[in-house]
């Protein structure tokens, strides 16, 4: 049979809905490019406000045509409910072949909505930061993550490490330059979706350390300060198929405001509420 199958960039690709036909039916037959089948399939997936929508019109002369609207939310579940109604049909052309008298296509219900899934995700991202050094400055993330597949309640859950350039302080020939290593547990209970674009608020529990390396005076020495920290913002994302880019900003309070003190008896810097920004892009890997 011939088959015209046609979906939006974030729905599962034209040779994905083959592979789904035929996973479940080995008696599936469509015909190459340029050749032309008097049975047909035509599948139109599409994201809409509510989650996403499937047209499915079968034909051939043996049968009357049907078409099917099938309606879930997201598009993987319409084009899997899709995928079962044109394996359906081309279990009938087979059995068509087999016999005599052209067998009837049987009614079939869509089947109920699959359960949502979990898949998981690597990025990396790029930005800028301040609060725990004396000056903003770059950031840079890596990390990886799980989120269930959905809106409304669908949780994502993420551990990343983090470098940030956290500025330098001098006075006179006395100098400090400041870094931060950590690591972050994120989370992020809802997810609110318009077509390939969502919006996640977040929570995270971050941990690590703020180095000041000293230079410029007698018995210099690099000062550390561990800190922990509450932070809570916001993710916002374009999906690109398997693909996405996203931004995320995000306020920081430190569960103590540390102080360095540099030359015995100057302040340089006390750690106090700060706040991120970064962009980044990452891929879906199951």
């Amino acid at each position: 049979m011939t088959l015209d199958y046609q979906a939006a960039p974030a729905c599962p690709s034209r040779s994905s809905f083959r592979d789904r036909v035929e996973g479940r039916t080995d008696r599936a037959r469509f015909v190459l490019g340029g050749q032309e089948s008097k049975a047909r399939a035509v599948v139109k997936a599409e994201l809409t406000d509510d989650g996403a929508r499937a047209v499915v019109e079968v034909d051939s002369p043996a049968f009357r045509s049907e078409r099917r609207v099938l309606s879930g939310a997201t598009c993987m579940e319409v084009v899997d409910a899709s995928a079962l109604l044109v394996a359906v049909f081309a279990e009938s052309l087979a059995a068509e072949r087999d016999q005599t008298s052209p067998p009837v296509v049987p009614a079939v219900a869509p089947p109920p909505p699959a359960p949502q899934a979990w898949r998981g995700e690597g990025y990396v991202h790029g930005g800028m930061a301040t609060g725990l050094g004396p000056e903003a400055g770059p950031l840079g993330k890596l990390g990886l993550g799980i989120e269930h597949v959905g809106r409304g309640f669908a949780p994502s859950f993420r551990l990343e490490g983090r470098f940030q350039s956290a500025g330098e302080w001098q006075s006179g020939d006395l100098r400090a330059s400041f870094s931060v290593s950590s690591v972050a547990l994120d989370a992020c209970p809802v997810s609110w979706v318009v077509g390939a674009v969502s919006l996640r608020p977040c929570l995270a529990l971050a941990g690590g350390n703020v180095l000041a390396t000293a230079s410029g005076f007698p018995d210099a020495r690099d000062g550390g300060r561990l800190y922990a920290a509450l932070e809570a913002g916001g993710r916002g994302r374009l999906a690109l198929s398997s693909a996405f880019v996203e931004v995320d900003a995000r306020a920081v309070v430190p569960s103590a405001r540390h102080e360095f003190v540099m030359g015995g008896t100057t302040l340089v810097h006390r750690m106090g509420t700060g706040a991120s920004a970064s962009l980044g892009a990452g891929l879906h890997f199951w």
